[in-house]
C-alpha cells in the first residue's frame, strides 16, 4: 500500500487541521496502443470543514488527481513524455485549491518517466508512420501521373509523340538523333481541335 503522511498546519490560532500527503505509482496509457507512462503522482489533501467525513478519503484524493493525468497523457505520445508532464502538472496547479468529494486538495504533483524498450518501440512506430505516409504520398502522385497520361499525353498520338521528346530532350540535354522537329509540329497541328478533319469528325 502506498504511503500516507500526516501533516499537521494550523491557519488560525487555536485551529488545528490535519493534512494528508500520499505518493503512488501508477501506469498511465498514451495514445499509442501498449505503451505507457509510468507515473509517480503526489496529493497533499485534508477533509473540507464542515463537509462529511469519509472513509474513502485516502483512495478519492489519488483518484481525482490520476484521473486529470490519465486524460492528458492519453492523447499524448511517449516520445513527448516531458512536455506531457509540465502540462499536466500546469492543468493541476489551475485547479489548486481543489475540493471534490468531500476533501480539499492542495497540491499535487505527478512525475511521469518511460523506460528504455517503451521509448524504443514508441520511435519505431513513430518511423513506420513517416514511411507509410511517404509511401502514401508516392502512391498518390503516380496515380496522378497515371491519369495525367491517359487524359492528355496519350489522348492522341501527336501528343505522346511531343511529350516523348520533351522527356528525352530533358534527360539528354538535346533533341536525340533522327528527330524530325518539323514532322512532330506538323503532327500536333494535325491533331488540333480546331483541325479540319478532327472538328468533321
Amino acid at each position: 500500500m502506498s504511503p500516507l503522511i500526516r501533516k499537521d498546519s494550523s491557519r488560525s490560532a487555536g485551529t488545528a487541521q490535519a493534512n494528508w500527503v500520499r505518493e503512488f505509482r501508477d501506469l498511465l496509457d498514451s495514445n499509442e496502443p501498449g505503451l505507457t507512462f509510468d507515473a509517480t503522482i503526489r496529493v497533499e489533501w485534508r477533509r473540507q470543514e464542515g463537509g462529511p467525513g469519509s472513509t474513502t478519503a485516502y483512495e478519492d484524493a489519488g483518484r481525482a488527481v490520476r484521473h486529470i493525468a490519465e486524460s492528458l497523457a492519453s492523447q499524448r505520445s511517449v516520445l513527448r513524455w516531458e512536455a506531457t508532464e509540465q502540462d499536466i502538472n500546469h492543468d493541476l496547479r489551475r485547479l489548486l485549491p481543489w475540493c471534490t468529494e468531500g476533501i480539499e486538495i492542495l497540491r499535487a504533483q505527478v512525475t511521469l518517466h518511460v523506460d528504455d524498450h517503451t521509448h524504443a518501440t514508441a520511435q519505431r512506430i513513430a518511423q513506420l508512420k513517416r514511411e507509410e505516409t511517404l509511401e502514401e504520398l508516392a502512391r498518390r502522385q503516380t496515380a496522378a501521373r497515371v491519369r495525367f497520361m491517359q487524359d492528355e499525353i496519350l489522348r492522341t498520338p501527336a501528343t505522346a509523340r511531343l511529350y516523348l521528346l520533351l522527356e528525352q530532350t530533358a534527360h539528354h540535354g538535346y533533341l536525340p538523333p533522327g528527330v524530325d522537329a518539323d514532322q512532330i509540329v506538323r503532327d500536333v497541328q494535325q491533331w488540333h481541335p480546331k483541325a479540319q478533319w478532327v472538328a468533321v469528325a
